[in-house]
């Protein structure tokens, strides 16, 4: 392979890794719009403060943070196919877990107890 053909490769590369990074930021924008026209129902519905706003918003960015610190590890290790789909089977569990919770501790924090 000659020089230019592996620059070229090279620059295409890279063009890739950043329209898929773009793409992953515009996607998080895009939940972080949808979660502060979101605010003014759940607020209203469960009758929360704004204290209480700030908790379940941030536990949304905490959760991806901590998603990004382990996810390149963990696909690493097992793969990216099956990273992707236990992230897919979580997000589903996430967004039923969320239509159906009765207060905004379990927004937050599951319980898990059989009360």
């Amino acid at each position: 392979m000659t020089e230019t053909k592996q620059v070229r490769q090279d620059k295409k590369l890279v063009i890739v890794i950043a329209a898929i990074a773009a793409t992953g930021g515009l996607l998080f924008g895009f939940d972080t719009g949808v979660i502060s026209g979101a605010i003014p129902f759940f607020q209203k519905a469960f009758g929360i403060t704004d204290s209480w706003v700030e908790i379940i918003t941030t536990a949304g960015l905490v959760g991806a943070v901590i998603g990004a610190m382990f996810s390149g590890r963990i696909a690493d290790i097992v793969g990216r196919k099956k990273v992707i789909l236990t992230a897919a089977i979580i997000f589903i569990i996430g967004a039923i877990w969320s239509g159906i919770s009765p207060g905004p501790v379990m927004l937050v924090l599951p319980d898990f107890s059989l009360e």
